[in-house]
């Protein structure tokens, strides 16, 4: 900085004012997961069907769009990591192929769907199937290992918020 400009500089310093993560019922009281609206999952959820994780995927859109607060929180980092395994299981030939919108709200750089879609790991088997093509069933062979290891990671991020109880309500 040259010297010219030394008088001019006012050092300013952020202070964040520390805010609920989550918006909180008055009336309610209890853990913050009980606020996680799209948890637990209903007991009709299978992690094989398209259409089971393309309604999961709607549901925490919501949540996040309509319920979670500061979009540097914890749970708003969570819950956007957790909408993208819900969103990438419904669509397994994401970026390629047929899928729907999704709000641009919610972010997807520096997120799991990042890391999933632009690694070796992630989605590649989808990409590299010979079997898959972009109008696939919940039978296609590709997308099932893609569902099955999508929900292994959904069920261990979960767990990191939400404690209620069962991931999947029991019938």
């Amino acid at each position: 900085m040259p010297e010219e400009f030394a008088s001019h500089l006012v050092p300013i310093i952020e202070t964040h004012a520390t805010a609920p993560l989550i918006k909180e019922d008055s009336d309610e009281i209890g853990s913050n997961s009980s606020c996680i609206t799209f948890l637990p999952l209903p007991s009709s959820f299978d992690y094989n069907k398209q259409s089971s994780w393309a309604a999961l995927a709607s549901e925490i859109q919501g949540w996040l769009l309509a319920l979670a607060v500061s979009p540097k929180s914890p749970e708003r980092s969570w819950a956007t990591d957790c909408f993208w395994m819900a969103y990438l299981a419904a669509f397994p030939d994401f970026p390629r192929g047929q899928w729907t919108l999704w709000d641009p709200r919610i972010n997807i750089c520096e997120t799991f769907a990042e890391r999933w879609t632009m690694t070796p790991t992630g989605n590649f088997a989808i990409r590299d199937s010979v079997e898959h093509d972009e109008t696939c069933s919940d039978s296609c062979d590709a997308c099932i290992q893609s569902r099955r290891e999508l929900w292994e990671e959904f069920t261990r991020h979960a767990s990191l918020f939400y404690v209620d109880g069962p991931l999947v309500r029991q019938a």
